[in-house]
């Protein structure tokens, strides 16, 4: 038995095959929700179980296909509501919509019995490892956290990459006059950087194309 094993059952009270188990038979009896949360329980303690990412991918797909599939049907009644009404009742489900997007994004989702998610300070920490050339902070300091150490290695390998990008070519945008495009690259990298740390406060283990690769290869040297 690994470290990583040992602490996964320490806190959690089960060793992870036993949690897979559990994984496994909750997507076979369709409880999703449970069964979403044990894949990112287990992938914070061992992000490189393949399988168990997967099965995530392949789940929430599924929530999405099913959530799509009983959407409400809307019924046009005898008498159609004025104008005014409709789009009052429109504009209220719209923020209703808002409000529960930004509660999903600030509030972390709750652990599977049994199971611990990333304590508050891993998360808040994790979520500055995206604030720049911050990362290396945490990354120095913070060596015992799995979860901080991963959203580490990405973020200085994201900023590496995007102060390579803003070298090459938001320079030269700046240079031959194109500053709008220019300036348009600069407001993407920061709505970029504020996703990456929302997800990371969220307590997620999420992968950035081209970036999770280089960054698990220096995680797993260093």
């Amino acid at each position: 038995m690994n470290d990583a094993e040992k602490k996964f059952e320490a806190e959690n009270g089960m060793s992870a095959a036993k949690a897979w188990d559990y994984v496994l038979k909750w997507s076979q009896e369709k409880k999703y929700g449970e069964a979403q949360k044990g894949c990112e329980e287990i992938l914070r303690y061992f992000p490189e179980k393949q399988e168990a990412r997967t099965l995530l991918e392949k789940i929430m797909e599924k929530q999405g296909i099913e959530i799509h599939d009983h959407a409400p049907q809307t019924v046009t009644p005898e008498t159609a509501p004025d104008a005014t009404q409709s789009k009052k009742k429109e504009q209220k489900n719209a923020q209703s919509r808002l409000s529960h997007f930004m509660k999903g994004i600030m509030t972390p989702q709750p652990p599977l019995p049994g199971m611990k998610m990333p304590s508050e300070e891993e998360r808040v920490v994790g979520a500055t490892c995206y604030f720049y050339l911050f990362a290396i902070i945490p990354l120095l300091l913070k060596r015992d956290s799995t979860y901080i150490q991963y959203h580490a290695w990405q973020g200085i390998v994201l900023t590496a990459m995007i102060m390579t990008f803003n070298g090459l070519i938001v320079s030269t945008l700046h240079g031959i006059g194109l500053r709008v495009i220019a300036n348009l690259f600069t407001t993407l990298t920061i709505i970029l950087y504020l996703a990456f740390m929302l997800m990371a406060y969220q307590g997620k283990w999420f992968r950035i194309p081209f970036v999770y690769v280089i960054s698990e290869k220096l995680r797993k040297l260093f």
